[in-house]
């Protein structure tokens, strides 16, 4: 059939058909009183979340219900919400390709500084054939039960070793020390794919990426938000503990085999990555698992929006200063969030400095690049901090000027 571009209401076909290609589940959230649903369009791998007003739209767009069917009984349903809710709902389907004789204009997503992507075709693919090769059997008991044991044992044996003097900066081979760095990283991302693909998930896309400028692989295992929210839990904690696991493999290896310090570097950045990924402060691997532990959808500004907003226009109005148990999920995660943004920003103007008074003091051709780097990522983030405070006070201007 053939589509037409949509710009207003009534270039609309009267009859909408959803393309075949789609999937559609309820999506787990235990602290919602009304449904979620998440809607996959199979083909391109898009998602989108509905609510209870999306999900009734959609189910009685079939083929046979015109427009005008649509917006009676939805008014008939739900008489408070307005009826121009239906035609920017369909536009957002559309966006997605999910509607076969309507299409809209693409929009062109947001680019950011912050979030930079390079994809790697043929990346995706070499996973899922290690996957089919040998990845599959390490979802047993029997694997679990050795990565415990190694797990525990490495662990041991890496804080002995922290006792040792070892040599790292003594390292020759700037290729081998490229390759104990890169190591960790490539093998944390496969981790996430092979749990994805256990759970008969695909991988869209994968490649290299800058995350607030630090260098970084990416797996999009976006396809698994369409299962449970254990499974969920187990794709993000996936990375972390194959962290651990590699830090203490590596440990054993050092100690009983081989006393390089490319396995020692291999190791360190290891556990190092363990860590840094289960802060869930940061929006890692730590974030995603906390956000399906408490079982929050975007947890990160659902709780902005209630610290800056909702609990702050509750306390002004004088209503009851008690909290759910999502509210005090909320709270607490939104207020330590910022605390810990202002501790990273007040660290890395230190370390700003402290590069700055090096470079005067010291050697500028080892501290320049690292200067550079700081500065970059610390402008970046006083820009966003600016970009959102200018937002803030257009929505408050707004608020006064409608007031007046």
């Amino acid at each position: 059939m053939e589509k037409v571009v949509i710009k207003s209401v009534s270039d609309i076909p009267e009859v909408l058909v959803k393309c075949t290609n789609h999937e559609i589940k309820q999506f787990s959230n235990i602290h919602s009183e009304k449904p979620v649903y998440i809607l996959k369009n199979n083909s391109l791998g898009s998602f989108l979340l509905l609510n209870e007003y999306d999900y009734f739209i959609w189910k009685n767009i079939d083929g046979t219900n015109t427009i005008s069917d649509i917006y009676l009984k939805f008014s008939a349903k739900y008489k408070n919400i307005p009826q121009e809710y239906i035609f920017k709902f369909i536009q957002k389907i559309c966006y997605a390709n999910l509607i076969e004789n309507y299409k809209c204009e693409n929009l062109k997503r947001k680019k950011t500084i912050l979030e930079i992507r390079i994809p790697i075709p043929f990346f995706s693919r070499f996973m899922f054939f290690c996957y089919r090769m040998f990845g599959r059997f390490l979802y047993n008991w029997a694997s679990l039960i050795a990565c415990g044991l190694v797990i525990s044992l490495g662990i041991f044996t890496f804080f002995d070793t922290l006792n040792q003097n070892i040599n790292i900066c003594g390292m020759h081979s700037y290729f081998y020390a490229f390759l104990a760095c890169i190591v960790p990283v490539v093998i944390h991302e496969m981790s996430h794919a092979f749990t994805c693909f256990h759970y008969k998930r695909t991988i869209y896309d994968s490649g290299f990426m800058f995350y607030m400028l630090i260098p970084a692989f990416y797996v999009n295992t976006s396809d698994i938000w369409m299962e449970e929210r254990g499974k969920r839990f187990m794709v993000s904690f996936s990375g972390p503990m194959c962290d651990v696991f590699m830090g203490s493999l590596f440990a054993l290896i050092y100690t009983y085999y081989s006393q390089s310090p490319y396995i020692y570097l291999i190791s360190c950045i290891s556990f190092a990555r363990g860590l840094f990924n289960l802060n869930p402060l940061l929006k890692w691997d730590g974030y995603y698992c906390l956000m399906d532990a408490l079982d929050i959808y975007n947890l990160s500004l659902s709780s902005n929006n209630f610290l800056f907003k909702i609990y702050p226009q509750r306390i002004y109005k004088f209503k009851t200063f008690a909290l759910s148990r999502k509210e005090m999920f909320l709270l607490i995660y939104g207020f330590l969030s910022r605390l810990f943004l202002i501790y990273f920003i007040s660290v890395l103007i230190a370390s700003t400095f402290n590069m700055a008074v090096n470079i005067y003091y010291g050697n500028p051709i080892t501290f320049t690049a690292s200067l550079i780097i700081s500065t970059i990522l610390l402008a970046t983030l006083l820009l966003n901090f600016l970009k959102y405070f200018i937002e803030r006070m257009m929505i408050i201007v707004k608020m006064v000027i409608l007031a007046c």
